[in-house]
């Protein structure tokens, strides 16, 4: 039942009226508190994390109510721990990572001092051979290595920029994984350039 609910609030919430309606409602945190009490159950984590990255997606400025309290990020971040194994946790689980990062301070606090970072690497590696789960990957250590001079620094340290290499070498014929792995290295160098010029 719930995995059902949760499939449909993620379809619903693709459009853009229904996703702010749905946010008013309070849906946010039902959704947060069944993935908490069904932590073992993969349908309610994997359509929970499709349901979030859904939710969170859109401006700042949408008149949403914001949907970056620390308990999503960590329901997402339990779900990518319990379920890393399945690619399709690790793919919805890193977009819901990656526009609640866009969005909210707060949830990049939250995803460092969890080790978020390391949860998604392990994810992409864990699952090389896939397109999509790497795809998402990339694009949520984009946003963070953008948005943040110390997530640059350790996403650097934990092996960012020759994984994002290794995978673009690995996924060479889709263009989406070539387009976001150079927009990891990009913020990388980015931030290192920054950082010579100030030192």
């Amino acid at each position: 039942v719930l995995q059902a609910a949760f499939k449909a609030c993620a379809r619903l919430a693709q459009l853009e009226s229904l996703r702010m309606d749905i946010l008013a409602r309070g849906v946010l945190d039902q959704i947060v508190a069944a993935m908490v009490t069904h932590r073992t159950h993969l349908d309610v984590q994997l359509y929970g994390c499709w349901a979030l990255l859904e939710l969170a997606a859109g401006d700042d400025d949408d008149g949403a109510p914001n949907p970056c309290e620390v308990e999503v990020v960590d329901a997402v971040l339990a779900a990518l721990r319990r379920h890393a194994a399945v690619p399709d946790v690790v793919h919805y689980g890193s977009v819901a990572l990656e526009n609640l990062a866009g969005r909210s301070e707060a949830a990049r606090v939250r995803i460092a001092e969890e080790d978020g970072c390391k949860l998604l690497t392990a994810g992409m590696q864990a699952h090389a051979d896939r397109a999509l789960p790497c795809r998402a990957v990339l694009q949520a250590l984009a946003v963070l290595a953008a948005e943040d001079a110390k997530m640059h620094e350790h996403i650097t340290q934990i092996g960012g920029v020759r994984l994002a290499v290794a995978t673009m070498r690995a996924h060479a014929a889709d263009e989406a994984v070539t387009e976001a792995a150079c927009r990891l290295v990009a913020n990388l160098s980015m931030h290192a350039r920054v950082r010579g010029i100030m030192d």
